[in-house]
């Protein structure tokens, strides 16, 4: 292990997103001010912004905010992290396109961009700081996508609000909601992975359901037609973990192998085409993978040596590979050793933490 104590950023950097006190993009990974490694437990990115949440619980944000998306009470950006102020106690944290959730004593909070609900207030109107979600307790996990919000509660049911097209509540329809409603017929869920418009949900016995938009064959349930109730993601079992990109997905079986499906027209399964995959496809060379993280054209992998590894468009050099060409297979990011251990990505932008 390095004894290198600090968070990396790389790619895009116009809104400050990076961390690093400037605005200038970044080839290769560089340290975000004054985030030790040691005491990040979780970075989470969302267009332009990222949110960190520390091992005592507190929060840290920075990048973009014209939708109060840093929760600092402001509407002004910050290209360095500061503490979302007030805020403790936190366990876990998730970021939407323009909006955050947390979970606190089992509670979800949520601040940011609201036009569609997803703060799950009951209203539509924006908050720059923490708002408690009513109706909902004993949560363990959430996660938020475009326009949309997700939560797994303790008892393996999952619940979701906000943005309702092509169906990513996964409620059977595709109207907004503005509080928390349970999906139907879905239980014993293990752990979720939300996408840019679609869900995946992992059961307790290693299967595979996901619902919302199905361009691209996202859903893998060989279709390509959205789908606003769960279905099951064809061949998969004995799945241990699920990632997703913002149109691409992931699974990590038992046995330490990948599948991958979805979107690829940048490469960005790593199946070695860009041929899109309405099932999942086994991606061989693929081995040690501890977690996965995926935007727009682009997938990282943090590999039990340390290591990051990555794939797909790399445009703003959001392979951290100190180029903007993108590779014709994966291109390491990290060296092992690095000591890394989780990858974060940009939905809808071009960076990675």
């Amino acid at each position: 292990m390095t004894t290198d104590p600090w968070v990396r950023a790389w790619g895009a950097n116009a809104q400050g997103q990076l961390g690093n006190g400037s605005k200038l993009a970044q080839q290769k990974p560089a340290s975000v001010i004054g985030m030790s490694r040691d005491d990040v437990r979780e970075v989470v990115a969302g267009e332009g912004f990222a949110v960190a949440l520390l091992r005592d619980g507190t929060v840290k944000s920075w990048g973009v905010n014209a939708s109060g998306q840093l929760g600092n009470g402001t509407l002004t950006g910050q290209s360095f992290p500061t503490a979302v102020a007030g805020l403790s106690g936190v366990s876990a944290v998730a970021a939407g396109r323009s909006h955050v959730l947390v979970v606190k004593g089992g509670q979800v909070l949520s601040w940011g961009e609201n036009t569609h609900g997803q703060l799950g207030t009951g209203e539509s109107t924006a908050s720059k700081v923490p708002v408690a979600v009513p109706g909902l307790d004993n949560v363990k996990a959430v996660g938020a996508g475009d326009g949309f919000s997700v939560a797994l509660r303790q008892d393996g049911t999952v619940w979701t609000w906000g943005q309702g097209t092509a169906g990513r509540l996964g409620t059977g329809s595709t109207a907004n909601r503005t509080a928390p409603q349970q999906v139907a017929d879905l239980a014993d869920v293990a752990a979720i992975a939300v996408g840019d418009a679609h869900v995946l949900a992992l059961t307790a016995d290693g299967v595979v359901k996901a619902w919302g938009a199905g361009a691209d064959g996202r859903l893998g349930n060989d279709s390509k037609a959205d789908s606003s109730t769960p279905v099951d993601v064809a061949y998969m079992d004995a799945v241990a973990k699920v990632f997703v990109g913002a149109a691409s997905s992931f699974a990590l079986m038992d046995d330490g192998s990948v599948h991958g499906w979805g979107a690829n027209a940048s490469g960005e399964l790593g199946d070695g085409t860009k041929t899109p995959r309405t099932t999942p496809v086994s991606l061989d060379h693929l081995r040690g993978v501890q977690h996965m993280a995926g935007g727009v054209g682009y997938t990282l992998a943090a590999l039990d040596d340390g290591s990051v590894i990555a794939w797909g468009a790399n445009q703003d050099g959001q392979l951290g590979d100190g180029s903007t060409t993108s590779p014709s297979a994966t291109t390491t990011a990290l060296p092992p050793g690095s000591g890394i251990t989780f990858v974060a990505a940009a939905d809808r932008s071009s960076y990675a933490y």
